[in-house]
């Protein structure tokens, strides 16, 4: 490596600390091991194809093969007219090395697009690009937010709590009156697009003027008047935290908006009060869960009833 390559190598690295020491912390934390978590969280979901292993083998073998004898037939043509006795070489390491750079930049490519696309949006939407920077600095500093607590005095939806989660600021309600009562109320006669179901559309207000919501909260989850933290569960990702439902909707701030595993998931339509009657939606079929570990399932709506209330329970007394 010559002085000059080594240092503009040099320049680049100091660039790029003075770049990540100017970005806030969590930031550039989060940018620089971020992918790690997915990486980590996502590795035992993979499931390896024999067939797609043996299909990307033989697909590099032959773009090996190709190269290294196009390479071949280029150098001897060159030889060929060359007057010196330089002659130039090619090997199949060489062939292997270029092959196995183009897929790697392939890959690179396809993530750089990714990050190119998301600036792009944030450079074009209406919304001031310093939002989605306070976006980004509010997912990095979830675990600062201290666990919850069911006020006794006023009661409140499981949505109120997770407002700061979704990028919505948290209201302050005045703890002596009800949640549907001045200068409550207020707070409530708004539409969070996170509890709307895009098949359903419409109702998304209520006839008084409040913001329904098309989800449903799990009592044994949200209903505990203390603090519950991951290792409260047995298993989060067998454990139901919210589901659809497609009648007898809430507001999303009414503390009413829970329902019991236990009613089951109707196969139709009909019309019932939110405490008679369990979860469903106009999906084919069945409605989305949401688990405790941030996965989502489509639950169908011939699940047996006792795999259900088994998934409804923090503590598992049988494997589901």
């Amino acid at each position: 490596m010559s002085l000059r390559q080594s240092l503009a190598l040099l320049a680049l690295g100091i660039g790029a600390m003075v770049l990540l020491a100017a970005t806030p912390a969590p930031i550039s934390t989060s940018l620089l091991f971020g992918w790690t978590d997915f990486a980590q969280s996502s590795a035992s979901k993979v499931q390896p194809h024999a067939g797609g292993i043996a299909v990307a083998l033989a697909s590099f073998l032959v773009a090996t093969t190709c190269c290294h004898y196009l390479v071949l037939w280029l150098a001897k043509e060159c030889n060929s007219r060359r007057a010196s006795d330089a002659k130039i070489r090619w090997s199949v390491r060489a062939s292997f090395s270029v092959i196995l750079l183009c897929t790697i930049l392939f890959a690179l490519g396809i993530a750089v697009t990714g990050i190119v696309h998301q600036l792009g949006w944030l450079a074009t939407s209406p919304d001031p690009i310093f939002v989605g920077k306070n976006q980004l600095r509010g997912d990095s500093d979830l675990s600062t937010y201290r666990p919850n607590e069911i006020a006794t005095t006023t009661q409140r939806n499981w949505m109120y709590h997770i407002l700061p989660y979704s990028h919505y600021s948290q209201p302050e309600l005045d703890e002596t009156k009800a949640w549907n009562a001045e200068p409550n109320a207020s707070t409530f006669r708004t539409v969070t697009y996170e509890s709307i179901c895009p098949s359903m559309g419409n109702p998304i207000w209520s006839p008084d003027g409040f913001g329904l919501s098309h989800n449903a909260g799990n009592p044994e989850v949200f209903e505990s008047r203390s603090p519950i933290r991951f290792e409260d569960f047995d298993d989060l990702g067998n454990t139901i935290m919210v589901g659809e439902v497609d009648t007898a909707l809430v507001p999303w701030g009414d503390p009413s908006g829970l329902r019991p595993l236990t009613l089951g998931i109707r196969d139709e339509w009909q019309q019932s009060a939110s405490g008679e009657v369990g979860y469903g939606s106009l999906h084919a079929n069945g409605m989305m869960m949401l688990m405790g570990d941030g996965s989502t399932r489509f639950v169908t709506n011939t699940t047996d009833p006792v795999l259900l209330e088994s998934l409804s329970r923090r503590g598992k007394r049988e494997a589901p």
